[in-house]
């Protein structure tokens, strides 16, 4: 199949190349736009409610029709949702779930009021498509998921998985790149260690001064660890 960018110009190519790569390169710096605004939004929001609880109270009551909830539990589930979630967005931590709350919140917030400004509904769209992003792609490397543990073990064992390893003896990935599956011994020709190994379990030696070199097995000799 061929690729629609092979049919440009040599000089298109390149600066379509180009872009894409700065594309990917701004998406940390996008994504970290995107929760720090959203973020503010509905912090200070929460933190209006908390200022004058009476009057949270009174609106959630007399005004906001939440579905399903008493006014009070719908005024301290909002209002902590609106404090709380934006901390973790912010942060990265979380942030998936923390976009996906504050997206329930925003979308209980359109639906509580009947007779929403046209303009105050196109922002709660606006900021729901942020949040709809940040769910679907996440926080991005500028974050606490982005840069945790969990997320460097995962990239490490991503770019190693193909990569030979012939003194850890492991049995080749499915692919072009093939490891060695015995360490071959000067002076011992014909024999490998996985070989050797079999016979003396646990003692492995290398004998002469020379060092050691990786080459292909012998046929129908295992590599070490293999099962049957």
């Amino acid at each position: 199949m061929i690729r629609p960018d092979a049919l440009l110009p040599a000089p298109l190519r390149r600066a379509h190349a180009a872009f894409v790569t700065l594309a990917e390169a701004l998406q940390p710096l996008a994504q970290l736009a995107a929760r720090l605004f959203v973020a503010q939004v509905f912090f200070l929001a929460g933190l209006t409610k908390l200022r004058d609880w009476e009057t949270t109270l009174l609106l959630f009551t007399e005004e906001y029709r939440v579905p399903l909830l008493s006014p009070a539990v719908a005024a301290v589930l909002g209002t902590a949702g609106e404090v709380l979630l934006p901390v973790l967005l912010v942060l990265g931590l979380g942030g998936r779930v923390a976009a996906l709350g504050l997206s329930v919140v925003n979308g209980v917030a359109v639906l509580s009021v009947p007779e929403m400004p046209e303009p105050a509904f196109m922002l709660h769209v606006f900021w729901g498509s942020l949040l709809a992003g940040l769910v679907l792609w996440g926080p991005g490397r500028w974050s606490v998921d982005g840069s945790g543990p969990a997320s460097a073990v995962f990239r490490t064992e991503f770019r190693t998985a193909n990569r030979c390893d012939p003194d850890q003896e492991r049995l080749p990935a499915p692919g072009p790149r093939r490891c060695p599956r015995g360490r071959w011994l000067p002076g011992r020709r014909g024999v490998s260690t996985s070989r050797r190994r079999s016979r003396e379990p646990g003692r492995v030696r290398a004998s002469g001064a020379a060092p050691a070199r990786c080459r292909p097995p012998a046929a129908g000799v295992r590599a070490a660890g293999s099962r049957a």
